[in-house]
């Protein structure tokens, strides 16, 4: 599957990475997402300030939305066919998209494997309502770590391909086999013979991924029919929570699909359960992530987020590593302000359950192991 072209010559400076949308992004936005004066506001000032045959990959992506946007505003410019164009495209490679979705949860069920529906897929179908207005390039799936190696056998049956790859001393190998990354990943991307793209994830987040991570999110899911295949989704609350802890990382594009894909659950879900996610956060040591989306969120976009849980994520305590995996998730150059030995600690906290301490200190050893051995079988299966 072809991925949305690149910009061609134009003027637009070109954009540094980052954690957080630009400004140009922000007003595209709220071009995109507000009404009345706040849209007509936003969309005057994002074009005059942009060169659309400059435009960066993460705002090309929200296009398609703006255009909807345009058209139920009535609005008549001379961008307007263009980007009616990137509207129509995002719809037809969307369609194709998941029809091989669909194909490939067939088989896994077949198969005998649980699936849950991530991302795009489920965003564009619940949420946005519309399989062209949010820009797709893979389809993505959950199933449970303990099927991930029925999974990965099951999408090689089908002509599915691994193509992650992973660093090791300066070194990229890919990863043949999903089974040996569950020490190191959490996921892993296939493309099958005509270059689509699925994302198979046995843990939610990279931050945690021991098997116990995603129970209460297997439990919350609630049941979909996704183009007459049955399958399951997270539940609004839980939605909303992915999307905003997956908001908050560097990118060398700063990303910003995060936050319409939010709006987008809060206007079709009102009745979000804020606690629960604070619960979640705790839980699962990403009180950090949660906390810095849901304030800009609040700021920038006005989403009523109830400041009792916003204090109560403000005064949340956690540890020295969360706080350093956090400044690793924003940061490009994580050797800039910690060593090997400190990586290799955050990395395995994010394979552990527990908070005790001596629990933690016990098990490091045996990640290492497991790390290494893990890494060895990578580059003794990489192809030549």
């Amino acid at each position: 599957m072809s991925k949305l072209p690149q910009a061609v010559a134009g003027t637009q400076p070109p954009v540094r990475g980052g954690s957080w949308p630009t400004a140009e992004q922000e007003l595209l936005l709220k071009a995109a997402l507000f009404s009345g004066n706040a849209f007509d506001a936003a969309w005057r000032e994002w074009r005059s300030r942009v060169d659309i045959e400059r435009l960066d990959i993460a705002s090309h992506r929200l296009l398609p939305l703006l255009y909807r946007n345009l058209k139920q505003h009535g609005v008549e410019d001379d961008w307007l066919p263009r980007i009616k164009g990137v509207y129509r495209q995002s719809w037809y490679k969307n369609k194709l998209l998941f029809n091989r979705g669909v194909q490939l949860l067939r088989q896994l069920q077949a198969a005998g494997v649980r699936t849950l529906l991530l991302k795009g897929a489920v965003l564009s179908k619940v949420y946005y309502e519309d399989d062209g207005a949010r820009a797709m390039t893979d389809f993505d799936l959950l199933v449970p770590a303990a099927q991930a190696g029925l999974a990965d056998e099951t999408m090689k049956q089908h002509g599915w391909r691994a193509k992650t790859v992973y660093p090791i001393f300066g070194r990229k190998y890919r990863i043949a086999r999903a089974s040996l990354a569950l020490p190191l990943m959490h996921a892993c991307c296939f493309a099958d013979r005509d270059g689509y793209e699925a994302d198979l994830h046995w843990n939610l987040f990279f931050e945690r991924r021991h098997r116990q991570a995603d129970d209460e999110f297997w439990t919350n899911a609630q049941p979909i029919e996704f183009e007459g295949v049955p399958t399951l989704m997270l539940d609004a609350t839980d939605q909303l929570f992915h999307v905003c802890v997956h908001g908050a990382e560097w990118n060398a594009m700063p990303p910003c699909r995060w936050v319409a894909d939010a709006l987008m659950i809060v206007r079709r879900a009102p009745q979000i359960e804020w606690q629960r996610m604070a619960a979640h956060a705790e839980r699962l040591r990403l009180v950090p992530a949660l906390r810095d989306t849901l304030a800009y969120l609040q700021r920038a976009f006005q989403v009523k987020v109830p400041a009792s849980m916003l204090q109560q994520l403000h005064l949340a305590r956690f540890s020295e590593s969360e706080e350093l995996a956090y400044r690793l998730r924003l940061s490009p150059d994580q050797q800039a302000f910690c060593s090997v030995w400190q990586r290799l600690w955050v990395d395995h906290l994010r394979t552990l359950p527990q908070r005790n301490q001596f629990v933690q200190l016990l098990h490091f050893p045996r990640y290492c192991v497991r790390r290494a051995l893990a890494m060895t079988s990578l580059i003794r299966q990489a192809p030549n």
